[in-house]
């Protein structure tokens, strides 16, 4: 059983769906604390991608983000979204501009633009809704609805496509982890998902295991750490001709440039 654990990220980057379909059991961290930028190992801080994600212009990469009530820390699935500033809008014109010439633009464009005007209490309710969207289109479904975008049917979808090695996604909220789970180091924590889920491996990024994984702890469970090895191979995406590639931008600018089969090969590879 290979099991990995990402806090959930608005219209998230591909490497975040490249781990996903790499894991048997995913876990959405939506029990982690909000942040607005995070620190990296070498001591440098960039932004968090629980509100921001990368697309492109033919001036480079651009952040969308989202706007929350001010508050501190608070878990992601208490964090509140706001909509005292027009970012909906902002955004909504931003990916029609930078994105009307795509090939998938028709499709992809309405069904963002109906999660955007949709309005989410919390950022983990409004991140999980655009990971369900991005998962649902690329296993086929289209067009993709509101009733497609809740793990209950993205588990369902996953049950008959078999993607990858993906099996299953979770809420971190939802799993019944205990009271002495909250006292415990990052490590510990891991290694207590792993053990109520039966894993044997565990996938994570190179920054989580630079910067704060104690691998004794893994070792002591007899759990194998694993830094995911996937790289974003090119593929045809807008501004070519003035832009080089960008690798590992938002789901939204592969959905908008490939198809869902192929847009899915690229992230299995």
């Amino acid at each position: 059983m290979i099991l990995s654990d990402i806090q959930p990220q608005y219209f998230p980057r591909l490497n975040f769906f490249a781990r996903m379909f790499e894991s048997n059991q995913f876990i959405i961290k939506d029990d982690v604390q909000f942040v607005n930028k995070h620190r990296f190992p070498d001591g440098t801080r960039g932004v968090s991608h629980q509100v921001h994600s990368p697309i492109k212009t033919n001036h480079g990469p651009i952040m969308l983000t989202v706007s929350v009530k001010k508050g501190s820390y608070q878990p992601v699935s208490e964090t509140l979204v706001s909509y005292d500033q027009p970012w909906v809008k902002k955004q909504t014109n931003q990916i029609k501009h930078n994105y009307s010439k795509s090939p998938q633009f028709e499709p992809v464009f309405s069904e963002i633009q109906s999660i955007l005007e949709s309005g989410y209490e919390t950022v983990a309710k409004l991140n999980t809704t655009t990971i369900c969207w991005a998962v649902s289109r690329l296993l086929g479904v289209d067009p993709v609805g509101p009733e497609h975008m809740t793990l209950k049917s993205v588990n369902s979808l996953i049950d008959q496509k078999l993607p990858g090695k993906l099996r299953h996604i979770i809420l971190g909220t939802e799993v019944d982890v205990g009271a002495a789970y909250h006292h415990m180091s990052a490590s510990e924590k891991i290694t207590r998902l792993c053990t109520i889920f039966g894993a044997t491996d565990y996938i994570t990024g190179r920054t989580a295991y630079e910067s704060y994984l104690d691998l004794d702890v893994f070792r002591e469970r007899n759990i194998n750490v694993r830094i995911q090895q996937w790289l974003c191979e090119p593929y045809a995406q807008q501004y070519m001709d003035v832009e080089e590639f960008i690798p590992n931008l938002s789901i939204i600018d592969l959905l908008m440039n490939c198809s869902p089969g192929e847009a899915l090969d690229r992230l299995l590879s």
